[in-house]
């Protein structure tokens, strides 16, 4: 924690105003998802002075602070699993678990073996049973605890999907009890709507769905399975731009259909809203993002732009800014626990001081541009510019020139620009072979509009739109452009 706290410059420095930690819980475990007591530090991080320390100086920085939650079981090391252990049937807390007979036995036993139940059948991590009124109400209780006592703003909740979903809208609203604002996101694979919202039973969820199309689209024909890289159901396959657009707006048009506008109060608006997401490509569960793109600095680079245009909050995995793949590198495997390795704070060498200056520079570009953060979103056509460029098999004449498979283009936008602000057009080129050549990008902001370069080669440059309201784009090869209204 002491660690986090010293390095807290660098981490701003890339944008950051919401730190999520990994388990800090007591635990049996280095990465601390076998929790032995869910109301202590582990003492290897530097215990509760450490970061009461960590999270008083996030606060002093507008830095929200959130915690890992790792509910669904807990360690053979836990004081309660530890009782049933010690009492057997005459423990108080043999029904906090799930045995399926007497005595049981924790130790010595191979998975699938085991005579109690576990995540996964794996002995170290008997699961709780949320039939049990005691262990609710414990959990309950551990969630207000972090809030009242430490200021948490939030909580990450692991694996919650064997929990009921009425338990973890009783535990936002005690959390919340404590703190009005504060969160919560499920750690959900898969696009889920119905979880998300007042009406839900999280805040936010971890949208894994964000990351499988996009690394799809800039990764250059890459192709994970399951197995190939990590567990969970992440499975990467390659897209070119109407691919994108498909996969992409599915996950948008899901949650936007069950946002209710008339809802009170609640972030969202009350309801599923994609902005609600917090999106990411890869973290302690993945592969590493440039493991999965191979190496290539430059797709990497053009993901982590897509992100920041994208609605929703980017979640940036530690390592990714400077450029880490992996303890065994390209030519290992990309899993568990090669994924996880630590921040290489003492050979600076080892950075990519490339990708580095571009995360600060999408990092500031998103906290300074307000459409970015709370625009909606709408697809831009893109077609080459002349017709030379146009389809050969195409007798259609509105369909003169082609679209480029490789561009794709949307705009942040609101309804009313006078009230909220400018909106911004992004437009992105995942192509490694050439420029676009010239490209007409239907901007959305009318006619003869002159538009400032946010994010791009040239930052000096106005562009104007055409009678059409469109824009002509030159993009290099695997590079993006956000541009926005003069002011």
């Amino acid at each position: 924690m002491r660690g986090v706290l010293h390095h807290l410059d660098h981490i701003q420095s890339l944008g950051v105003n919401c730190l999520y930690l990994t388990p800090v819980f007591l635990s049996t475990a280095n990465h601390r998802y076998h929790p032995s007591d869910f109301t202590k530090v582990d003492p290897m991080l530097g215990g509760e002075d450490a970061l009461r320390d960590l999270i008083a100086e996030c606060k002093r920085r507008e830095i929200r602070f959130v915690l890992d939650g790792v509910f669904n079981h807990t360690g053979r090391g836990h004081w309660a699993f530890a009782s049933l252990l010690d009492a057997q049937e005459q423990s108080p807390y043999k029904d906090w678990f799930l045995p399926k007979s007497f005595p049981v036995v924790a130790y010595g036993v191979e998975r699938h073996h085991v005579n109690y139940e576990c995540w996964w059948d794996l002995p170290d991590l008997p699961k709780l049973n949320f039939d049990n009124p005691g262990v609710v109400e414990h959990i309950l209780d551990v969630g207000a605890h972090w809030v009242r006592e430490f200021g948490v703003d939030g909580w990450r909740l692991d694996y919650p999907i064997e929990i009921p979903d009425a338990f973890w809208r009783e535990f936002r609203r005690r959390c919340r009890a404590e703190a009005r604002h504060v969160v919560t996101i499920g750690e959900l694979f898969g696009v889920r709507p119905e979880c998300v919202g007042e009406g839900g039973h999280f805040d936010s969820l971890m949208n894994y769905a964000f990351g499988t199309c996009a690394v799809g689209f800039v990764g250059g024909g890459v192709e994970l399975r399951q197995d190939d890289a990590i567990g969970g159901d992440y499975q990467i396959t390659p897209v070119d731009a109407d691919g994108f657009r498909r996969a992409y707006g599915d996950v948008c048009a899901a949650y936007q259909s069950a946002h209710d506008e008339s809802a009170d109060g609640g972030l969202g608006g009350g309801s599923a809203h994609p902005s609600m997401l917090m999106n990411l490509f890869d973290s302690h569960d993945t592969a590493r993002a440039l493991w999965m793109l191979r190496g290539d600095d430059a797709a990497l680079e053009l993901l982590l732009l897509m992100q920041a245009c994208a609605p929703g909050p980017p979640m940036i995995y530690q390592g990714t800014e400077v450029g880490q793949i992996g303890q065994l590198g390209l030519d290992g495997s990309g899993r568990d626990p090669h994924n996880r390795q630590a921040f290489p704070w003492h050979e600076r060498d080892r950075w990519n001081e490339d990708i580095l200056a571009h995360v600060r520079e999408v990092g500031a570009l998103r906290n300074e541009t307000y459409a970015l953060r709370r625009g909606g979103m709408r697809w831009r056509d893109a077609r080459a510019a002349a017709k030379e460029f146009a389809d050969e098999n195409s007798n259609d004449d509105q369909d003169a020139t082609r679209k480029n498979p490789r561009v794709i283009a949307w705009e942040r936008y609101f309804d009313d620009a006078a009230r909220d602000g400018p909106g911004a057009l992004c437009v992105f080129h995942s192509g490694k072979d050439g420029a676009t050549g010239p490209t007409l990008v239907d901007a959305g902001f009318g006619p003869n509009a002159a538009l400032q370069i946010l994010h791009g080669k040239d930052r000096t440059a106005v562009v104007r739109t055409d009678a059409d309201g469109r824009v002509e784009l030159d993009l290099p090869p695997q590079s993006g452009v956000v541009l926005a209204p003069m002011v």
